[in-house]
């Protein structure tokens, strides 16, 4: 099973967790223990209601984030310290995952150990998450979105590579369209994963004998693309019946 495969990774590389927390001690530690203080958006949280929030983020056709704040956090739109935590523990995971995945792609090559410890401290300490993790209203919600960023790439890569169940890419791109409901700019995480993902399969041992045959790279470039375009076909048609159901104006 995939997950006691996740378990074993984790068990036979249990210094990744301790490294994981290593770097967000030392890249937010500092940030999350004096944020003692709330922004003008934790005001305005305060002083509306969840759904009223959850209805503006709809008007932004953003409602992957209205969902996750009513189902997931309904009670901490506005907690400084929790938000902040619960956004750098998802960044940690997604960095561990990604390392998983990358050795699921490689194997059984083993990438050295220095190699996963540049990518973890990449993927956490990238400095553009500080734009997000500034706002306790998204932050948590925003890291969700990477999360399930490095998975529905990874299940639909693994379809167009490995031809693995249709039904786990399926699931893949409905995912990748919520993923682009809490926040469009996933698409360039999207785009960002699969070309890293793909360029891991072509120069594996697996894909030694296909990886230089132009027509394999260009049914691999169409996949990917067709798999973005279900996701976003999703995601609008998802916006147009949630703006219908709540009553938002188009």
């Amino acid at each position: 099973m995939q997950t006691n495969a996740i378990f074993d990774f984790i068990k036979k590389n249990s210094y990744l967790v301790i490294l994981i927390v290593i770097i967000i001690v030392l890249a937010y530690g500092y940030a999350l223990g004096t944020i003692d203080d709330l922004s003008i958006d934790e005001e305005n949280t305060f002083q509306g209601s969840t759904a009223t929030h959850a209805q503006n983020w709809v008007g932004f056709s953003r409602y992957g984030l209205a969902f996750t704040h009513v189902v997931l956090f309904p009670v901490f739109d506005a907690i400084p310290y929790l938000n902040g935590i619960l956004s750098v523990l998802f960044l940690g995971a997604s960095a561990l995952f990604l390392c998983y995945y990358i050795q699921q792609i490689l194997s059984p090559v083993k990438p050295p150990k220095i190699a996963y410890a540049f990518l973890c401290a990449a993927v956490i300490a990238y400095p553009s998450n500080l734009d997000y993790l500034s706002f306790n209203s998204i932050n948590a919600a925003v890291s969700v979105g990477i999360f399930l960023s490095v998975l529905s790439t990874y299940m639909i890569s693994r379809y167009i590579f490995e031809k693995q169940k249709l039904g786990s890419a399926i699931v893949g791109v409905v995912i990748a369209a919520f993923v682009f409901s809490i926040y469009q700019a996933f698409v360039g995480a999207y785009l960002t994963l699969i070309v890293m993902y793909a360029l891991l399969y072509l120069f594996s041992d697996k894909f030694r004998t296909q990886r230089l045959k132009v027509s394999f790279c260009a049914q691999v470039i169409l996949k990917h693309i067709a798999a973005l375009g279900a996701s976003l076909g999703l995601f609008y048609a998802g916006n147009y019946i949630v703006r219908l159901a709540s009553g938002v104006n188009n």
